[in-house]
């Protein structure tokens, strides 16, 4: 069961999903499968919000809650966060423009394991993800029919030393350092 409410005049969303799960296959450890036979419920409610700060100055932020119960054999986080404060706007007629900073953040939990053998990720409960938030700083644009973005993604590994500095989607494999992205893309019009 899910539902939705959006209110475009106030700028926020609200939804919530239910889902019960039964024989629910997974991964136990490296080689092996396991489906679970038991019921179990899962229970995710997010919220998002614009707040215009000035302007051309934006925030938009998004809260994720979710819960699995039942004795399930899944993990899940608590609480996920991505924010974006955007100084953006239509500037000279044909440019668009929004820049700036996206933070990300997920609470504790048991992270899933990964399995290079199988390709497989797999349910673990012996180790716990205890990450920084994630930092990218974004620039996007269009002229006309021509699109652009660069980011500059992981900002968060430039502060701390050694294995600290990163953050572990999966224990024993950390996440890519600074790293740059960018893409464009034009459509041409006859």
């Amino acid at each position: 069961m899910f539902a939705n409410y959006e209110n475009p005049k106030a700028a926020f969303k609200l939804s919530g999903e239910y889902f019960l799960v039964n024989n629910y296959a997974y991964f136990d450890s490296f080689f092996v499968a396991k489906q679970e036979a038991t019921l179990f419920n899962v229970l995710h409610v997010s919220a998002e919000k614009a707040f215009h700060l000035s302007k051309y100055i934006n925030w938009y932020t998004e809260v994720h809650l979710q819960q699995a119960t039942g004795g399930a054999s899944v993990n899940l986080p608590f609480l996920l966060t991505r924010n974006r404060i955007a100084f953006e706007g239509n500037f000279y007629t044909n440019l668009f423009l929004s820049t700036g900073i996206e933070i990300r953040y997920y609470s504790n939990y048991h992270a899933a394991n990964y399995s290079p053998f199988t390709g497989q990720f797999f349910y673990q409960n012996s180790s716990v993800s205890a990450n920084k938030p994630d930092i990218n700083f974004f620039f996007h644009f269009r002229i006309k029919s021509f699109k652009g973005f660069f980011r500059l993604e992981n900002l968060n590994t430039l502060m701390g030393t050694g294995k600290d500095k990163y953050n572990y989607m999966v224990p024993f494999y950390p996440s890519q350092t600074v790293w740059l992205r960018f893409g464009v893309w034009w459509s041409f019009v006859n």
